[in-house]
C-alpha cells in the first residue's frame, strides 16, 4: 500500500473518519451527526483530516468503508463517497461489514453475537469470532428472532446490541451466561479491520458496491406507497 488508508464509519447515528497505515495510532475525526442530516460535510471533513495528517488525496493508499447494516442516510452518503474516491484516485476499496467494526471495538475474544438493524422481534444477526483486526464472520448473517438463536450452542461469550434489540434476545443471552454490551462503531476499528482485509486481498468493486440493507429502507417503502409502486 502506497500511503495511509482512509476509513469511513457512518453506519450509525454518530460518525467518524480515520487515516492511518497500521504502524501507529491513526488520526481520527468525529463527524457531527446533526449536520449530517441536513447536508453532506463528509468530503470537507476528509479534506480537513488529510490536511492535518499532511497527505494529499492522491497520497492515500486505500479507501475503507463500513457498509452496514445501519442508518439509510449515513450509509448512502459514506458508501457513495468511498466509491467515488476509490474510482477517482484508482485506489483499492475495502468494504467492512459493520458487525466486524463493532466486534473489533471491544476487548472480547472468542465468539460474539452482533445484533444490528433491530425491528420488532427480529434483528440482523452476525456471528463474529476473533479479536481486534483478526475478526471474521462465522456462517451466514441474516435476520433472526430470539428463538432462532441458540447462544449456548454457538459458544458466544457476548451479545453486542443497542437499546433497540428485542428484549427476548437480551434475556436469552443473559440466561446463557453471555455479557450484553452496547456496541461502539469507531473509524479506527474500521481502519484496523479494513487493513487486515486489504492484506488478504479482500477488495470491493467500486461500481457494484452497495450498502448492506437487511430490509428495504423505510424511506424507499414510503416512496413506493405514495407513488403507487
Amino acid at each position: 500500500m502506497n500511503g495511509p488508508a482512509l476509513a469511513i464509519e457512518m453506519s450509525q447515528r454518530g460518525g467518524s473518519i480515520a487515516i492511518g497505515d497500521g504502524t501507529r495510532a491513526p488520526q481520527v475525526r468525529a463527524l457531527p451527526s446533526s449536520e449530517r442530516d441536513r447536508s453532506d460535510p463528509l468530503l470537507a471533513e476528509i479534506d480537513a483530516l488529510a490536511r492535518e495528517v499532511g497527505v494529499a488525496p492522491r497520497g492515500l493508499g486505500a479507501i475503507i468503508v463500513s457498509i452496514g447494516p445501519g442508518g439509510f442516510t449515513g450509509l448512502r452518503i459514506s458508501v457513495t463517497a468511498a466509491k467515488l474516491l476509490a474510482a477517482m484516485l484508482a485506489r483499492p476499496l475495502v468494504a467492512v461489514p459493520s458487525a466486524l467494526v463493532a466486534a473489533a471495538g471491544t476487548d472480547r475474544t472468542g465468539r460474539t453475537i452482533v445484533a444490528l438493524a433491530s425491528k420488532r422481534e427480529s434483528a440482523w444477526i452476525t456471528i463474529v469470532e476473533g479479536q481486534g483486526r483478526d475478526v471474521a464472520i462465522v456462517g451466514a448473517p441474516g435476520i433472526r428472532t430470539a428463538s432462532e438463536i441458540d447462544v449456548a450452542a454457538l459458544g458466544a461469550s457476548a451479545l453486542l446490541a443497542d437499546e433497540y434489540v428485542p428484549a427476548a434476545m437480551v434475556e436469552r443471552a443473559k440466561a446463557a451466561g453471555a455479557a450484553v454490551i452496547s456496541p461502539r462503531f469507531r473509524a479506527e476499528a474500521c481502519l484496523e479491520v479494513g487493513l487486515a482485509m486489504l492484506q488478504r486481498g479482500e477488495l470491493a468493486d467500486p461500481v457494484s458496491l452497495a450498502p448492506l440493507y437487511p430490509r428495504e429502507p423505510e424511506a424507499v417503502t414510503l416512496w413506493r406507497e405514495r407513488h403507487g409502486e
